[in-house]
């Protein structure tokens, strides 16, 4: 679905929502029970576990109660009720529910709270819903949509203000409505089992127009993978090949990882927990070398069985010499368990405590070092020599903990986007994985070609945070605006930092070209059904570029129903940006549905089309309100 008729959809269903308008309700296509939403607390549970949570809710005053929503907050249960306000949800796993009904226009109401288990059916109390009251113009309404990435399915996710205690999910679109919300700043949160949860914050208006969020994307969680074993035993033999059972002063390792193991007393040895991957297992025992590298594959098998040979080294018998050193953990006072080798050779050692090591028995000649733990930055020290009946005292290696660089995660418009709308302000944002310092940001940002924008980091814009950088390009009320048909590259630099003063690695580029001239709005919007026209306030259509007002006629502007007097069209040029608004004046009819329609013989002053014409401006005018005079209690006695 595009974003366009998505944002069409949400503008009917908050207008629906703001007005009670009363009308056939569409029965559901599917019955409850294959409505049903399994809970996404994700675990396994056994079939006979499982509960049936089952009622009745009506509509006040209502022929059929069918289309009602039932759900169990802060899980992803939900089902709807047939025509006679029957629901079922199968499938519930055991635990506290609390349990609410809702369906726009009427009152959401709580159905109790239970306690769900030994796989029975329990029954809540009968409910009706009662209409909510005609809407108060002093009150707001949050309208938005969520996107869930590496799905099209938008369902389901958690919208919550919490300060308030309100919460609704969205719809299979990810349209979201809060109604009835006081004016003034409150912080959204998103949330969805298996993705990253996020948070906005929003300024609520007054008035009959809902307050539109910008679209949020959830992205997935980081999954930890599936563990892996190796299983293992040494066998290990002299120079005549006969057996030896030398197994304490064996190490195994897997080479590039901090991960060692020591076998037991007959040789066996288990690497556990182990992230899938493929494995290079090498061994080393004084005088002893490692018959051979053992490479194995644990992308998707979840264990494997190895054999480890070592045979006895005739090379100890030529001079050896020792190495000793000290490796210690900048951010520990326990320092054990670090890898210690020699580069190219099956010799290594692990730090005890202390961070103390020594490798034995190593060959005269010079090496390279390199000690390395899980998380830490390995360190290389080299050259090493090593001289026959010595020990070599290696400098003191300190290991720094790796910490993972600010990047990237996405940014809208994306890379490549084309016919991005020019208005007063074009927002572009920008994604980390990380909180950012806002003053390393503004340094960071640069356009091309040139043009007036403004940045905005950390809290200093209602749509901006330490997570989320805005750049506002500016569309008009400058000497330097967007142009249109333009490509525009915004470049990040290596300037950008996060709190603990990591820089982004490598700059960050990408673009977006944008649109050509088009209507970017109308009053009223479309889709609205309570428009209050008049003389004093005719409809409007707003254009970002200057148009030949020869073009705004009777011919390119159609109204239907065809209106009881004449169309009059009135076009003027704002004085600062140049740009038209064209204004429709007529009869209005109450309690009627208009269709506007803006044809594609519109032009710039420089005859330029306008690029989303033909143009559809569909709205529904306001009932003619009936006077009634006050009366006294007196006089209605």
């Amino acid at each position: 679905m595009s974003r366009e008729l998505r944002w069409v959809k949400v503008i009917c269903v908050v207008v629906l929502v703001a007005f009670c308008v009363v009308g056939c309700e569409k029965q559901s296509a599917t019955s409850p029970e294959e409505q049903d939403v399994s809970s996404l607390s994700g675990r396994a549970e056994k079939q006979e576990d499982l509960s049936t949570v089952q009622g009745n809710v009506h509509l006040a005053g209502e022929k059929t109660s069918a289309g009602i929503m039932v759900f169990a907050s802060g899980t992803s249960l939900l089902s709807f009720t047939d025509e006679n306000g029957d629901f079922s949800l199968k499938g519930v796993p055991p635990g506290e529910y609390e349990f609410f009904a809702h369906k726009p226009g009427y009152q959401m109401q709580s159905l109790g709270k239970i306690s769900v288990e030994g796989g029975g059916t329990f029954t809540l109390e009968t409910t009706e819903l009662k209409e909510l009251p005609m809407p108060d113009e002093r009150l707001g309404t949050i309208i938005g949509s969520v996107e869930l990435e590496n799905t099209t399915d938008f369902s389901n996710v958690i919208i919550e203000i919490p300060e308030q205690l309100i919460r609704t999910v969205t719809d299979e679109s990810g349209v979201y409505i809060i109604p009835n919300l006081t004016p003034g700043v409150y912080n959204i949160v998103f949330k969805k089992q298996g993705y990253r949860s996020r948070q906005i914050t929003v300024d609520v208006k007054p008035g009959l127009r809902p307050t539109l969020t910008p679209p949020v994307k959830l992205l997935l969680a980081e999954k930890k993978p599936k563990t892996r074993m190796i299983y293992g035993t040494v066998e290990m033999f002299d120079a005549q090949g006969n057996p030896e059972n030398r197994f304490s002063s064996v190490v195994i390792a897997l080479e590039g990882t901090s991960y060692v193991a020591v076998p037991d007393a007959v040789g066996r040895f288990t690497f556990k927990d182990l992230p899938p991957g493929k494995y290079t297992i090498t061994s080393s025992a004084p005088g002893f070398r490692n018959r051979n590298k053992i490479d194995v594959d644990l992308v998707k098998l979840p264990y494997t069985h190895v054999t480890v040979v070592l045979d006895e080294d005739t090379s100890r018998r030529t001079p050896v010499g020792n190495i000793h050193g000290r490796v210690h953990l900048s951010d520990g006072e326990n320092h054990s368990g670090v890898t210690v080798g020699l580069m190219g050779t099956s010799f290594i050692a692990l730090t005890d405590e202390d961070g103390e090591y020594r490798i034995t028995n190593v060959p005269e000649g010079s090496y390279a070092l390199i000690a390395e733990l899980g998380d830490y930055v390995p360190v290389k020290v080299e050259p090493i020599s090593v001289f026959a009946g010595e020990t070599t005292e290696v400098a003191d290696i300190t290991l720094e903990p790796y910490v993972e660089p600010p990047i990237v995660l996405y940014t809208e418009p994306p890379d490549g986007a084309k016919k991005v709308s020019i208005k007063r302000e074009i927002p572009v944002f920008v994604w980390f994985n990380k909180n950012m310092h806002p003053g390393s940001l503004k340094k960071a940002v640069s356009v091309s070609p040139e043009v007036d924008y403004r940045v905005f980091a950390g809290k200093e814009h209602p749509r901006s945070d330490f997570d989320v950088l805005l750049i506002m390009l500016r569309g008009c009320y400058t000497d330097n605006p967007a142009k249109f048909k333009t490509t525009y590259k915004i470049r990040i630099s290596t300037a950008a930092k996060d709190w603990e003063e990591q820089h982004l690695e490598e700059p960050y580029e990408f673009s977006f070209t944008t649109g050509e001239p088009e209507i970017i709005n109308t009053m009223p919007r479309s889709g609205e059904l309570r428009a209050h026209l008049s003389p004093r306030s005719p409809l409007a259509i707003y254009f970002n570029a200057t148009i030949d007002h020869n073009t705004l006629n009777e011919s390119t502007i159609q109204l239907r129903p065809e209106p009881v007097s004449t169309l009059e069209i009135y076009a003027y040029d704002n004085v600062e940006t140049g740009w038209t608004t064209a204004r429709v004046s007529t009869t209005w009819e109450p309690d009627t549905d208009y269709t506007l329609r803006v044809g594609r013989g519109v032009r710039t002053v420089d005859g330029s089309r306008i690029s989303n014409t033909p143009y559809v401006l569909r709205f529904h005018t306001a009932k003619l309100r009936e006077y009634r005079p006050f009366k006294s209690r007196r006089e209605s006695e």
